[in-house]
Order: structure tokens, then sequence, then C-alpha cells
């Protein structure tokens, strides 16, 4: 992989800027979402919550952008807590912004008072993480604790403004396989609402009720079953319904293949794309990095950005391969306008190639589009930036479940088999926009074991009544209660 260094980023990534508290043109919020923003523009923190296709991201993007003409860029943390939902809200991993890599000891959190981290975090005036049901409480905690320590301050988060977003009913954190008994491990252990940090947090709660994404009521109640897992008739006359073939559509633009794993999405879009008879086109990225702060950092800064995982992780690939015929989607939101809408997830199919060279798609909206190179930005608050110039494009007879995140799909076809939680179940049904454009294809074998979340139950009755009677601590998860003792936040 070829990198280029610049020293000036580049003006495309400065924002238009807009009087603070509108909308970004094109985007029009419900109520409801308007209050999760307000809450943050009068400085309260904020727990966004809602089930898929309630509008979580469309709000999270706007409360960015608000906060960055009103903060600065360099004030507004950004993060997810995996590559892809980072890039979803042009941000970085949370382990990325923290400096602290991936934890496996208590320690490992102290790299957080390292000079250039430390410095990073004291700057900040506001932190957004997204994808909040994958952060532990341990970790959650372990953060509190180093932001005070970094920041001088008692106050929760050492006084830092924070907004966290996400479903705890999807993706939970992932749990070290064997819990280490001894005070000095991080197991990772329970939800980020098990923290003392949580609790202390004074968060302000928006559930996001309004579902736009599907219309059916039936769908969407059925949906929540799946969610909340629970086995209901509604849910199984759903699965009874979408156990059928679609029809063959009339655009030639073919339903989208889910599959659990990276290989199976991997060798399903090389085998169609092999059958085609037409050239191939072949696009190169163009990499580059920003190294940001002072000059005795650079070189630092420099080798952090060459070696982060975004240049792996990113939605846009390295090398991208088109033929005319090839079944494509949007990886950027390229219009937003009522009626015309070309989002991330967009399908269309490739028409021909236009003198420039770039691709020239027809969408499903009947729209045909020369689509041009774009920016896919991960940027590390007071360390730089990557930027790859890509066409936003990808083959899209198939797609991981987990790169479907964020995304509407207009049709739809899910292979369930490996599914190894039925919160990815959900996710990938959820992505339909209705039950006619929706099919499995298959399921796990013995069929999908839906069961409640008693602890999110409880959380969720916690939120309702503005208490935390019913949400334990994520020390209890230690079988030993001498070494659960021994884990209590003390000065690390």
């Amino acid at each position: 992989m070829q990198l280029e260094e610049s020293k000036a980023m580049p003006s495309r990534l400065s924002a238009e800027l807009r009087p603070a508290g509108d909308s970004q043109p094109g985007i029009q919020l419900s109520e409801e979402q308007m209050v999760a923003i307000e809450h943050v523009r009068k400085g309260h923190n904020l727990f966004l919550t809602g089930c898929g296709g309630t509008g979580k991201s469309t709000v999270l993007r706007e409360i960015i952008r608000q906060m960055t003409e009103i903060l600065g860029e360099e004030n507004v943390g950004v993060c997810a807590m995996t590559g892809v939902a980072a890039e979803n809200v042009d941000g970085c991993t949370l382990h990325s912004l923290l400096g602290i890599g991936v934890p496996y000891e208590r320690k490992d959190f102290r790299k957080m008072r390292n000079k250039s981290n430390s410095r990073r975090l004291q700057r900040l005036d506001l932190l957004i993480i997204d994808e909040v049901s994958m952060l532990s409480g341990e970790m959650l905690d372990y953060i509190d604790q180093e932001l005070k320590e970094v920041r001088h301050s008692t106050e929760p988060f050492g006084g830092l403004q924070v907004v966290l977003s996400g479903d705890f009913y999807q993706l939970p954190p992932v749990r070290q396989s064997k819990v280490a008994k001894n005070a000095k491990a991080f197991n990772n252990l329970g939800y980020a609402f098990e923290s003392n940090a949580w609790q202390s947090g004074a968060l302000k709660v928006v559930d996001l009720a309004e579902v736009h994404r599907q219309r059916d009521s039936e769908f969407i109640l059925a949906l929540a079953d799946l969610r909340r897992g629970e086995d209901t008739s509604r849910f199984q006359e759903l699965l009874r319904q979408v156990r059928r073939q679609l029809p063959k559509p009339v655009d030639g633009i073919e339903s989208t293949i889910l599959y659990c794993h990276n290989i199976s999405v991997d060798r399903h879009n090389l085998r169609k794309l092999q059958q085609i008879p037409s050239r191939e086109v072949k696009f190169a990225a163009k990499d580059r990095i920003y190294p940001f702060g002072p000059k005795e950092s650079e070189a630092k800064h420099e080798k952090a950005l060459r070696a982060h995982s975004f240049w792996k992780n990113c939605r846009a690939s390295s090398k991208l391969a088109l033929k005319e015929g090839a079944q494509v989607m949007l990886l950027k939101n390229l219009s937003q306008t009522r009626g015309a809408y070309l989002i991330n997830g967009s399908r269309g199919v490739v028409q021909g190639f236009a003198d420039s060279g770039n691709p020239v798609v027809r969408f499903r909206n009947g729209q045909s589009k020369e689509v041009s190179t774009e920016e896919f930005t991960m940027k590390i608050p007071g360390i730089g930036a990557c930027i790859r110039l890509q066409i936003p494009l990808a083959l899209a007879w198939a797609v991981t479940v987990h790169k479907s995140q964020g995304m509407t799909l207009d049709r739809l076809k899910v292979n369930l088999d490996g599914t190894f939680d039925f919160g990815q179940a959900y996710v990938a049904l959820s992505r339909a926009r209705s039950i006619e454009a929706l099919e499995i294809l298959s399921l796990p074998r013995g069929g999908l074991k839906l069961r409640r979340n008693g602890t999110v139950e409880n959380f969720n009755l916690d939120i309702l009544q503005n208490s935390f009677t019913k949400t334990g601590k994520w020390s209890s998860y230690l079988d030993d209660g001498e070494v659960a003792a021994e884990n209590k936040l003390e000065s690390a």
C-alpha cells in the first residue's frame, strides 16, 4: 500500500458552516430527534437509543455536525466500538482515540496518561461513542477513572461531556472466554450501564420510538419481538412468510444476500463477477495521511497512522474491480433530496464507464449517475487523519451482516447459517424496508434460538422509572467475592 503524507487537510474535509441549530439541508428531523440534539446543545450527557430504523445514525451525525461547528473539530472526539461503525460517523475506534490499543490488563488503561494521549484528552469538550452496546461496564469504569486522572477533575468522565449511542438489545460486549481471577486482569465484563460511571454520569435518555425504515406495522412489531428475544406467534409468522423465493426483479437489480462471514461474501461476489463476460475495469485507491500536532511528535504520529487498522477495515477496498452489469452498492450518501435519495446502501447496476473512466450506475430509483471518487476518512484527535480516495462502490451480490450496519436495503436475502447471536439476526432482518422485499435463505442448524435478556429488560425498566434499583454492577460477574472486592476501582 502506497501512502502519501500531506501537511494540510484538504478543503473538502471542512464542512460548510451553517447557523447552529439548523439541520443539514435535505434532512428532516422528528420532534423526538430534535429533543436529543437540544440536550447535547445544553451541555447534558446523553444516552441515545432506539430500535433499528429509528434514525439513531442520522441524529448522531447531526449532533456531530452542530457541535463541531460550535466547539471546533479538535474539541469533539467521535468514535465507535468497531471500525465499520466509526466510518459511518467519520470517526475512529474508541481504542484509537484513547490510545490504549486492545487492553488485556487494567494497567493498559494508564496509556491514556501518556503525554500525547493526555494532551488530546484534555483538549476535548465532547466525547461521542457509537455502538455503546459493545462497550463493557468494566471498560467504561476504567476509562472514567483515567479521564478523571488526566483531566484533573473528580467530575464524572473528568468533566467531559459524553454522548453514548446504541441499542443494548443488539450485539453485546465480547467477553473473555475465561474470566481471569486476579485484580490485575481486564475481563471486559458487563454492559456499559452496569458501571459506576454510567450511574454517576446523569445521562439524559432519548429512546427513539418512531421507525422510519419500515412502514408495515406488523413487520415492525415482529422485529421488535426478535429484538427483545421473544419467540412470539407474530415472529414465527414473519419467519413463515419470508421463507419463500422473492420474485425476479424487473429492473435487473438483484437482491443483496447477507452472510455472517467475510469468506462467504468474498466467494459469492467473486464468482458472480467472473460469470459476467464483459471487460473488467480496476480502480486503485489513493491513500493519504495527515499528521497533526507539534513537529516533535510528527514522526510518531505518522507511524501510528500508517499502521492504523483503518486501512484493513475501510469499507472502500484498496482495489475495486467492476464490469458492465455488475451489481453494486453505494458506500456514501451522495444525495438526500426527497425523491432522489442516493444513500449508503443504495443498490444499482453498472451500465458502463464514462469518458473519465468512472463507472455509470443505474440505481433502483431510476437515476443513472456517474460515480466519482470520494473520501473515506478516519480522524484521530491530536494524532491525524487517514484518508482513502476511492470510488464509493462495492460489489453487492453479497455483504456481511456486520458491514450492513447503518444501511437500508430495498431487496434483501438473508443467510443466517452461522449466526452466533440472535442480536445479529435482528441486525440482518431489520435492514429490510418491508416483508415483501425480504427472504430468509437459511436458518442456523437447530433453528433460531431466541431468549429474553433480563439484564437489558431490567435496565429499560430502570430508565422508565428513572432509577437504578434493578440494574446490577459488572463486578457481580466475577465468581469469587474476594476477587470482586479487589477489582473495585482504586487508584491504578
